[in-house]
C-alpha cells in the first residue's frame, strides 16, 4: 500500500487545498541503509497541511530548488511568504526560485545560535556577564516585540548601549542589525510566523512514527512509508492545539485548507488506480 500511495504532491493537485500562503520549511534527517537522506517539507502557516514533501538524498542547494520548483509548479501554491531556519541551502534555493517574496528568518533558531557564540566567544570576560546577560534579555525582548515600531526601538537601544559597546558587542550588533530586517518581517504580513515551529511540530509528529522504525533499508522504501505517513497526517483531526488555536480542533489540515473531506476515508483514498 505504501508503494502504491499517492505522494503528497499528487493528493495536493487531486484535492486542490485552499492554503493561506505562508509556508514554514524545515528537514529532517532519516537513517537510510548506512547513510542518512532528508525529508523536505513545507507545511502551510493556518493550517498545517503539508502542500509538499521530497525524500532528497540531501539537504543542499540543488534539491531544495527542485523543493521550491515543484511548489511553484505543478502545484501552484499561493505563495505570500516563506519562514524557514537560516540554512544556507534554502536560502540560496529560495532566493533563485522566489526573490521577490518575504522571508521571515525563525527569531527562535537565531536566538539559540546567538546564545551559542554569545557562551563560546565571551565564557571568559567575567566581567562583562551582566553586559552579556543584560544584551540577551535585549535581543529577546527585540525578537518577540509585539510590534514594528517596539522591536526598532529595542534596536536603537541596543546600538546606542555603552555597556555593550565596552564588552566588546559591536561586531556582533552589526549583524544583527544586517539580519534585522529579515527578523521582523512578520510584522508587516498578518498571519506570518516569526517562528519554523509548526514546520518542527509536523515533523515531529510524523518522528513518532518514524523513528520507531530505527532506519529504512532503501531508498523507495523509506518513501513508501513516508508517503503513508503523510497521507495518515493529512486527514488526521487536531485534538490537542491550545487556547489560541482551540478552533482548529476537530478538523484536519486538508479540512483546515478548506477540503470536503467527510466521505472520504483516506486509506482508500491513497492508493493509486491500478
Amino acid at each position: 500500500m505504501g508503494f502504491n500511495c499517492k505522494s503528497p504532491l499528487e493528493v495536493s493537485l487531486e484535492l486542490k487545498p485552499q492554503w493561506s500562503g505562508y509556508l514554514v520549511v524545515d528537514g529532517d534527517s532519516i537513517i537510510v541503509g548506512k547513510h542518512k537522506e532528508s525529508l523536505l517539507l513545507g507545511a502551510d502557516a493556518y493550517s498545517q497541511d503539508i502542500p509538499l514533501a521530497i525524500l532528497a538524498e540531501s539537504e543542499d542547494g540543488l534539491n531544495w530548488m527542485r523543493f521550491f520548483l515543484l511548489l511553484k509548479d505543478p502545484i501552484g501554491y499561493p505563495l505570500k511568504g516563506i519562514i524557514s531556519d537560516g540554512d544556507p541551502a534554502i536560502s540560496e534555493a529560495r532566493e533563485a526560485v522566489f526573490p521577490d517574496v518575504p522571508w521571515q528568518l525563525c527569531v527562535r533558531h537565531f536566538e539559540k545560535g546567538l546564545d551559542r557564540f554569545l557562551r563560546y566567544e565571551f565564557t571568559q570576560r567575567r566581567g562583562y556577564r551582566r553586559e552579556i546577560d543584560g544584551f540577551r534579555k535585549a535581543i529577546h525582548n527585540m525578537l518577540y516585540a509585539k510590534s514594528l515600531e517596539e522591536a526598532q526601538k529595542y534596536l536603537l537601544a541596543i546600538s546606542i548601549d555603552p555597556g555593550f559597546k565596552q564588552a566588546g558587542l559591536s561586531g556582533v550588533i552589526g549583524k544583527i542589525e544586517k539580519k534585522f530586517p529579515n527578523l521582523v518581517t512578520h510584522h508587516l504580513h498578518p498571519g506570518m510566523p516569526r517562528t519554523s515551529n509548526i514546520a518542527e511540530g509536523v515533523i515531529s509528529r510524523l518522528d513518532a512514527k518514524i523513528n520507531r522504525a530505527d532506519g529504512y533499508k532503501c531508498h523507495n522504501t523509506c518513501w513508501a512509508t513516508l508517503k503513508m505517513l503523510i497521507m495518515w497526517y493529512r486527514f488526521k483531526k487536531f485534538t490537542d492545539c491550545g487556547k489560541r488555536n482551540k478552533h482548529k480542533n476537530g478538523k484536519s489540515p486538508l479540512q483546515l485548507s478548506k477540503v470536503d473531506t467527510q466521505n472520504i476515508n483516506w486509506i482508500g483514498f491513497s492508493q493509486k488506480a491500478r
